[in-house]
């Protein structure tokens, strides 16, 4: 059998996306050697062709830069969402149809999450999650036809999907009710440790504080200036842990702006707390890794998941880590951090009170967190998806 393994749309900047795909391609490039099939490596641009050649890949994987996208792709992608039947017409105009034919590609890997170009042949989808199902009022998955995109694309792109992976229970659930998959066809991978958590104990920055400005105390909540990442509720926190617990701690934050950074800053002088808030912008990943290892713990409110890798950062670098209690968090997280309603700032700043005063807690959840960052990496998930290859072989020899 001839694998195809499709990697997309991810740059640095992107976040999670991208350490997800570069960690399991790695794990992948190291462990393919053993495989009996023929790989190809079917890359969307240029950066990730030549993030690819730098990987040392055995005879078996060759790696593919795909064509230019045709205007005539782009056409049939927006055509087949309004029309699909018209995908019986125009399929050999997509830019990964093509590339699967010319390579003879037998089944197909996507690599990274959400809907994507369709193939006409076998095929495992990866989903980190539905939010536009989820929380369909968020302007991030509503705007301007954004919705109605989405859902056209997931209805099609699931249900023709051989397997579907997905990282925890409530996912696997919520695609059942939204989507009609069979669970039998899906599979729970939960999303791994990212590597340079787990690598990056010995990558101090001396000079983090200096060079951000931090006092003594400062938390850290590193995620895009997106409106789900809640991080209006988390100032209104803040202002609570100010007047109710007479604590002023720092709050860093680490993100690109996705629209939100100006209104979440407005907001911060509105109540007050603008002077507690230093605002990185995009940063290395050494400076990440120190800004773990310096903060007095994680503060994750996002509104959504069920899967978020932050927290499995901060597990790996003994970061004592608060998250938001939402479907799949509990599963994801186990006892390793302290969980707290996401829209109840009151709960936050008593839950945040507790992550920086119960040194106990703070003790238990950072050594549990350290296993439980320990117990999943992007290995672990590469052996579930070869898993897959052995599982599907038999059914796809069945035809030319």
């Amino acid at each position: 059998m001839k694998i195809g393994v499709y990697l997309a749309g991810f740059t640095p900047d992107v976040g999670g996306g991208y350490t997800f795909q570069t960690d399991v391609f790695a794990a992948f490039a190291k462990m393919v050697e053993e495989r009996a099939e023929a790989f190809v490596i079917l890359c969307d641009s240029p950066a990730i062709f030549e993030l690819v050649q730098k990987s040392s890949l055995p005879t078996n994987c060759r790696a593919v830069q795909m064509p230019a996208l045709r205007f005539s792709s782009k056409i049939a992608h927006w055509l087949t969402l309004l029309v699909p039947q018209s995908r019986r017409f125009v399929a050999s105009w997509g830019r990964l149809q093509r590339a699967v034919i010319k390579e003879q590609v037998e089944f197909l890997w996507y690599v990274g999450g959400g809907a994507q170009e369709l193939v006409d042949l076998p095929y495992i989808a990866t989903v980190w999650d539905i939010q536009h199902r989820t929380h369909p009022w968020l302007p991030e998955v509503s705007k301007k036809g954004l919705w109605e995109s989405r859902e056209a694309s997931h209805a099609t792109y699931l249900a023709r999907a051989a397997y579907v992976i997905t990282g925890t229970d409530i996912g696997m659930r919520e695609l059942e009710l939204y989507y009609r998959i069979p669970h039998e066809r899906m599979r729970k991978l939960p999303h791994p440790t990212p590597a340079f958590a787990l690598q990056g104990m010995n990558n101090k920055t001396p000079d983090i504080r200096s060079r951000f400005g931090l006092s003594d105390d400062f938390f850290l909540y590193p995620a895009q200036f997106w409106p789900h990442k809640n991080h209006v509720n988390l100032l209104y926190a803040l202002a609570e842990l100010n007047r109710t617990y007479e604590y002023r701690p720092i709050l860093v934050l680490v993100g690109s702006d996705k629209g939100s950074k100006s209104f979440i800053q407005e907001r911060a002088a509105a109540l007050g707390v603008d002077a507690q808030l230093r605002f990185t912008g995009f940063i290395s990943v050494d400076d990440l890794v120190a800004l773990y290892c310096e903060a007095t713990g994680l503060v994750y409110v996002s509104m959504s998941g069920p899967e978020n890798l932050p927290p499995l950062e901060a597990f790996a670098l003994n970061c004592p880590a608060l998250v938001s209690d939402v479907p799949g968090a509990r599963e994801q997280f186990g006892d390793c951090a302290i969980f707290v309603p996401p829209f109840d700032p009151v709960a936050i700043a008593e839950g945040w009170y507790r992550l920086k005063s119960d040194f106990k807690l703070r003790d238990r959840m950072v050594a549990a967190g350290r296993q439980r960052a320990e117990s999943w990496t992007a290995q672990n998930y590469v052996s579930g998806v070869f898993a897959i290859f052995d599982e599907f072989n038999p059914i796809r020899r069945c035809w030319a």
